[in-house]
């Protein structure tokens, strides 16, 4: 349904069990208009064929919440930094180089933020983030466990260096890669034994190289050739 200009609706076909109501005034068009946050309203069941009237929502201006996601001091780049669901909408931010993130247009209410990043766990803040309405939550820091990494080289079979080859840690989606000028590379990883599969970069060495290097939980060096 869509509110009129006294800001009735009406919503059909709702189902006989009861549930709640989403009020999405966050959409691409409405937001723009009203920038009120998304609201919900719980609704009873009703038999066919019968109206129900519920008690007038009262919107509130959403508010933020600013951070910064940061591991053994330093800030994480690239980092997805996100709430949840909330009205059928995922509020979620993504690191800038320094680590610091903005979650924005968030309802008024308690949150606890969830951190993903690369091939880690997903991470739960202990913290419980209160957001009131037109508010700002600031100086937000996410600490990030210290987990574990695997540096590496790859190198051509006359130990030349081999830049711009793609590293991917097998069996985790997303998880790829590119080594630097001097061949070398760094890699999150899960803390189990993982394979490296490598493509080497074909137009700048003339070869055609898939190679798979399996590293031990106790590894964290590694030369592939």
């Amino acid at each position: 349904g869509v509110t009129d200009k006294e800001g009735r609706y009406e919503v059909r076909g709702m189902p006989r069990t009861g549930g709640f109501l989403g009020l999405l005034n966050t959409s691409l068009f409405v937001f723009q208009l009203h920038g009120y946050a998304t609201a919900e309203t719980p609704f009873p069941g009703a038999n066919p064929g019968e109206t129900i009237g519920l008690e007038p929502v009262k919107l509130m201006r959403p508010g933020r919440i600013e951070g910064r996601v940061t591991r053994r001091g330093e800030g994480v780049a690239g980092a997805f930094v996100f709430t949840g669901n909330v009205v059928g909408s995922m509020q979620r931010a993504v690191t800038a180089p320094d680590g610091r993130f903005t979650l924005r247009e968030l309802p008024p209410g308690s949150y606890r933020l969830k951190v993903a990043y690369s091939t880690r766990p997903l991470w739960l803040s202990d913290q419980v983030f209160t957001v009131e309405p037109d508010g700002a939550v600031r100086g937000v820091e996410l600490k990030l466990p210290r987990g574990r990494s695997i540096a590496g080289q790859v190198v051509a079979p006359d130990g030349t260096p081999v830049s711009q080859a793609l590293v991917v840690v097998r069996g985790l989606r997303g998880a790829a890669y590119n080594t630097d000028a001097d061949g070398q590379f760094r890699v999150e990883v899960p803390p189990q034994a993982v394979e490296l599969e490598v493509f080497a970069n074909v137009a700048l060495h003339d070869l055609s190289v898939h190679t798979i290097k399996r590293v031990l939980l106790d590894q964290d060096k590694v030369e592939v050739v």
